[in-house]
């Protein structure tokens, strides 16, 4: 399929910007996440403060599965790292049943890989679009027209383009936005999403050390009664409206405060 070859040369969606970044490159951490995670930590900024190495792997509208896949392919496509912080949602960790992300049709040029095939199957069923595209390819090209199909003729005019993230896989929300005005609320973490032992059993597999990250959610405390999950709890770390975007989102300047803070208390020795 001419369509997934495009985008495997490209380095438009994330998952073909891992394949074509990664060979034979160790990182001594990286950042796995849907938006929160692709948007609160700058790893530019935490290489520069702490003399390290780091990408960021998250990938916006995705869940604990697609995180799952995320690191599985950064594994199969030839990178290594020391350690990797998932960040995480109260909800997602919550999900005991979780089904497709939005973003997950970008993992589509590798379908025939086997281990996306596996997950594609194992996760939504043999006869989902993404699952029967390793069959019959035309299939999730066709439900994903505008995304696929359409975003091919840019990768193979611009291969070197990115889809709203930099060269270290980063992205911030401008200044701009809708700051939340909610009052102080408070939740139980509850780990309950299968993907957290598939997350961490893949990590052990591959002598990786891994940590959770709560990244900040405007005036919401998140408590975790599970202090085998390596937490490093960040909602309520900062709590000034103008640095967040939106509730659950900080902005460039709240991505910046939030980062500092972030380099400061980790080690990445």
């Amino acid at each position: 399929m001419v369509v997934f070859y495009i985008h495997q040369k490209s380095k438009l969606y994330k998952p073909s910007f891992i394949s074509n970044t990664v060979e034979n490159q160790n990182y001594d951490y990286i950042i796995l996440g849907s938006s929160m995670g692709l948007t609160s930590i700058d790893t530019k900024l935490v290489d520069q403060m702490n003399s390290t190495s780091g990408l960021n792997a998250s990938m916006d509208d995705t869940s604990l599965g697609t995180h799952y896949l995320m690191l599985k392919h950064f594994l199969e496509s030839g990178g290594s790292t020391d350690k990797v912080f998932v960040t995480i949602s109260p909800r997602d960790v919550a999900n005991k049943n979780p089904k497709e992300s939005t973003n997950d049709y970008r993992f589509l040029p590798y379908i025939y890989r086997d281990y996306v095939h596996k997950h594609f199957n194992e996760k939504l069923g043999p006869t989902h679009y993404l699952s029967l595209s390793y069959w019959q390819p035309f299939v999730g090209v066709s439900y994903y027209n505008l995304e696929m199909a359409a975003s091919s003729a840019q990768a193979l005019i611009q291969p070197n383009k990115r889809n709203r993230f930099d060269d270290k896989g980063n992205y911030s929300y401008p200044i701009t936005g809708n700051p939340p005005k909610n009052e102080l609320d408070e939740i139980t973490l509850a780990w309950e999403n299968p993907y957290l032992v598939k997350i961490e059993s893949l990590a052990k597999e591959n002598n990786i050390d891994l940590f959770y990250y709560q990244a900040p959610i405007y005036n919401l405390k998140v408590i975790t009664l599970d202090p085998k999950k390596n937490l490093i709890n960040h909602a309520n770390k900062i709590n000034d409206p103008s640095l967040f975007y939106d509730k659950i989102h900080v902005n460039a300047l709240g991505r910046e405060e939030i980062t500092k803070i972030f380099a400061n208390e980790i080690s990445l020795e």
